[in-house]
């Protein structure tokens, strides 16, 4: 949790991540803004918070800790309670992170700005709590049922992974006592509620599948992509060479290996229904997922083999050290003071003429709206006022109720982007108005307008 506040963490914000903090702030919404793919859990759990800062902060802390969790959670189920879970958990994080390509793709993974990390956990939790005894209790699979439905809610594809890994641990165990289908059955309601609740959503997304004669250039795109882009050289060979290791000694010894497999179904099943999706169109970050689910897959085995040769708390004490040591090298200490530095300095670059402007709608391109929204709003909060900055762009729709009836003639604005001025009356909120530039800012393509008498010409 402690790489929130690392020094050149949270400057990788984007406009995605920081919209999740203003859906806290601003307007809570059960999916994301203008969307119906992405629960809102993360900004729930913050939306008693005031603070930008805090509030982006405490968000980046709780993806990052469900992000590493989640390898702990799969350890869990792979081994049991009375298994080195916790030295798998480590050994696998620590593993995802020395090998993953980049500290900006590893940044996707544990921030706020995919819901990866934190649906896995919740998935790897809901498997513990289905399987990790034979007849597990009514409390166990009630919880387990509330922890999938929170994963199916925060990423609805988790139940993919949720419900072939599940088939999948039943077909390995055959010959066992047979699990009830409970958990498969909570799954599928889960996904059902979720479903219900997207229905409802104004913002559909098109989640059928490409037509079958796309299936091959579009998954070869898609592979091609996520290899490429999330996985690289590193880490591509760690999940091969991890494979290997685990095949071999699964092959020459007892080493619990069938759960493991299972995991590994899951994920794959999960990439591939990423790669024939209509609307993922080739977007290599739906891979990261998989990813961390697979290499949790490829590294229990090994762990499990090396600590049957080592004193318990050894290993888990080492394994612990490298997790730490190795978040502390990709991103550095605690810095929150250097944190808020670069956050200023990177979003900042508009707001005092926004601020000296009296501008409290922010029109323009979405990449810059919504940075400079968050950035004036937490430099209004430290200094005392009323946190008033609203973006007027694309995702803006759920908090229209709040800037709308402010909005006139009288009205100064703010146009942030390569977007030509009279843009502001494409988006039909000044309705009858011709446009004047009251100046033109040194920022960001910066330009502060109101309407003009109507018998003026517009200033272009």
């Amino acid at each position: 949790m402690a790489t929130s506040l690392a020094g050149g963490v949270l400057d990788r914000q984007n406009a995605d991540g920081l919209i999740l903090a203003l859906v806290s702030l601003q307007q809570w919404t059960p999916f994301y803004w203008e969307q119906d793919r992405f629960g809102m859990l993360v900004p729930l759990l913050t939306n008693a918070l005031d603070d930008p800062f805090a509030t982006l902060a405490a968000q980046h802390a709780l993806t990052s800790f469900f992000g590493l969790m989640a390898f702990f959670g799969l350890s869990r189920f792979a081994l049991g309670r009375g298994g080195p879970w916790f030295a798998a958990g480590a050994f696998s994080a620590t593993a995802y992170a020395v090998t993953h390509p980049s500290n900006d793709t590893l940044f996707y993974y544990l921030s706020t700005i995919q819901p990866s990390g934190t649906s896995l956990a919740l998935a790897a939790g809901a498997l513990v709590a289905w399987r990790e005894d034979a007849k597990p209790t009514a409390a166990r699979v009630a919880v387990g049922s509330a922890l999938a439905l929170l994963a199916i809610w925060v990423n609805v594809a988790a139940a993919v992974f949720l419900l072939v890994t599940l088939l999948a641990d039943r077909a390995l165990h055959r010959g066992a006592s047979a699990p009830s289908w409970a958990a498969e059955g909570a799954t599928l309601a889960s996904l059902g509620a979720i479903e219900l609740a997207m229905v409802s959503s104004p913002y559909g997304t098109n989640y059928g599948p490409l037509s079958p004669e796309e299936w091959p250039a579009a998954a070869a795109a898609f592979l091609s992509s996520a290899a490429s882009g999330y996985l690289g050289a590193g880490l591509g060979l760690a999940l091969l060479a991890g494979a290997f290791v685990s095949t071999a000694l699964a092959w020459r010894s007892e080493l619990p290996w069938r759960r493991p497999l299972a995991i590994g179904a899951g994920a794959v099943a999960y990439l591939c229904a990423f790669a024939v999706l209509a609307w993922t169109e080739g977007n290599a970050r739906y891979a990261l997922l998989p990813f961390a689910a697979l290499t949790a897959a490829v590294s229990i085995i090994p762990l499990q083999s090396l600590h049957s040769r080592t004193r318990r708390g050894v290993i888990e004490v080492l394994a612990t050290v490298a997790l730490i040591t190795t978040m502390m090298l990709r991103f550095g200490p605690p810095e929150p003071e250097r944190s808020r530095r670069e956050l200023h300095e990177r979003f900042g670059a508009a707001t005092p003429e926004l601020l000296a402007s009296g501008v409290s709608h922010l029109f323009g391109d979405y990449w810059h709206v919504w940075p400079a929204v968050f950035h004036t709003n937490w430099v209004l909060h430290d200094l005392g006022r009323p946190q008033s900055a609203f973006g007027v762009t694309f995702r803006s729709n759920p908090t229209r109720a709040q800037w709308e009836g402010t909005l006139d003639c009288d009205t100064r604005v703010a146009i942030l982007g390569p977007l030509p001025v009279d843009w502001v009356r494409s988006r039909r909120v000044l309705e009858g108005g011709r446009l004047e530039v009251l100046e033109e800012g040194r920022e960001m393509n910066l330009a502060i307008v109101r309407c003009a008498d109507a018998g003026d010409e517009p200033v272009r």
